[in-house]
């Protein structure tokens, strides 16, 4: 699939497979919701958004417990965590059309609406680093 920013530049997208990642695993999400997925540039359906089922935010939200709990990122030096904010950022900036083609597959709005997602993401682990 191609996908045309405002800018003019385009961007061929494979949509990837829709996985959930709980706890460092893996796995094909399970359920579906109502909500059609459409391409807004040819108005096609593309298939079912997914959704979380209630075992899987149960098994993520103890897994976010004892992350917490294991004190790794609380004891990482600001300096550290500051790092590793800054490195996602320059990683998601690589792939600023594909987010945003990622996005309008995702919420239907078309690419050159979600364009500004490819500079908010990294924007925002940007301002997290600096803070």
């Amino acid at each position: 699939m191609t996908s045309t920013a405002h800018d003019g530049t385009t961007t061929a997208v494979t949509l990837p497979e829709l996985v959930e990642v709980v706890a460092g695993e893996v796995a094909a999400a399970k359920g579906t919701l109502e909500l059609v997925l459409e391409d807004p540039s040819r108005a096609t359906a593309l298939g079912n958004a997914v959704e979380s089922t209630p075992d899987s935010v149960e098994r993520a939200i103890s897994a976010a417990q004892a992350a917490h709990a294991s004190g790794t990122w609380s004891s990482t030096s600001d300096a550290e965590r500051a790092d590793l904010l800054d490195a996602v950022a320059v990683a998601l900036e690589a792939r600023q059309p594909e987010l945003a083609a990622l996005e309008a597959f995702a919420t239907g709005v078309p690419v050159r609406q979600t364009s500004i997602v490819g500079m908010i993401v990294p924007g925002a682990f940007r301002l997290a680093a600096e803070m």
